[in-house]
């Protein structure tokens, strides 16, 4: 069942949006907290050249040098989100980078779940190479809630320039095109459509349309949507993708399976 959201909330816009673009920060998602408590309830959009220690998944280190698109867009909440929310955000992030990428640079794009972008290279050895993905968190006080969504996505920073570890998991736009990107560009052409959409279409209505198409989006750009995958324990299971609630559904002739978004690491695909 979808959460009920006040009707009032339908008619709210979105915040105006402020930049900030840093030489060099820790992390992105570290950076910008100074700014979003003074912010006066606008948006906040904070991208950095450089990130020393940039946040993945589960804390890990994100590889983050000159080159890259590291940021975080930060959005006062109007509202607690619920858990269906947060999870459709998720979905709803990464297929609209997943769009805007595909579109405007002609590169085939496919989301790995739950929220990594990625490019299947079909004459290497490592098939599945990582473009870029998300992490959202959100902070709450007694006063605010505030939504932080962390971006990066490799642009001009080639991966033969990688680590060692990385070179074949890899790959970035530049690798795939024949010209660097405007990175700055970049973001003040595409943030306003990301913060737009998604106060759009969950933040504030958060209705089961919007819900089915986020859903159908999400799915239609799934990589390994109806084939055969490895699922825990080395099971084998037909990837069926995201349900009404946000899980991933895997599918075997005996069973099913539901995976949470905490759950990607159970999954072998």
């Amino acid at each position: 069942m979808n959460p009920s959201l006040p009707s009032h909330l339908s008619r709210l816009p979105p915040p105006p949006l402020r930049y900030i673009f840093l030489d060099k920060v820790n992390s992105t998602q570290d950076a910008i907290i100074p700014f979003i408590q003074d912010s006066n309830e606008k948006a906040v959009f904070l991208s950095a050249r450089i990130q020393h220690h940039g946040r993945g998944r589960k804390n890990d280190d994100w590889f983050s040098p000159e080159g890259g698109f590291w940021g975080t867009l930060a959005i006062p909440l109007p509202n607690i989100l619920s858990t269906q929310q947060f999870i459709f955000l998720h979905y709803a992030v990464v297929s609209i980078l997943k769009r805007m990428i595909s579109e405007e640079f002609h590169i085939p794009v496919k989301i790995k779940w739950p929220n990594d972008l990625v490019i299947i290279s079909e004459n290497r050895i490592n098939k599945l190479r990582k473009l870029g993905g998300i992490l959202l968190e959100v902070i709450s006080t007694p006063e605010k809630h505030i939504l932080l969504i962390g971006m990066g996505i490799n642009f001009n920073n080639s991966s033969t320039n990688f680590p060692e570890n990385l070179k074949n998991t890899t790959v970035s736009v530049s690798d795939l095109i024949d010209y660097h990107v405007n990175i700055q560009n970049f973001a003040k052409k595409n943030i306003p459509t990301i913060l737009a959409e998604i106060w759009k279409n969950v933040i504030t209505n958060f209705s089961s349309k919007t819900k089915n198409q986020l859903k159908k989006e999400y799915n239609q750009n799934l990589y390994n949507l109806g084939t055969k995958i490895e699922g825990k324990e080395g099971k084998g299971f037909k990837l069926k993708g995201i349900n009404d609630s946000g899980y991933l559904l895997l599918e075997s002739k005996s069973m099913e399976e539901y995976l949470e978004i905490g759950d990607f690491e159970e999954l072998n695909s």
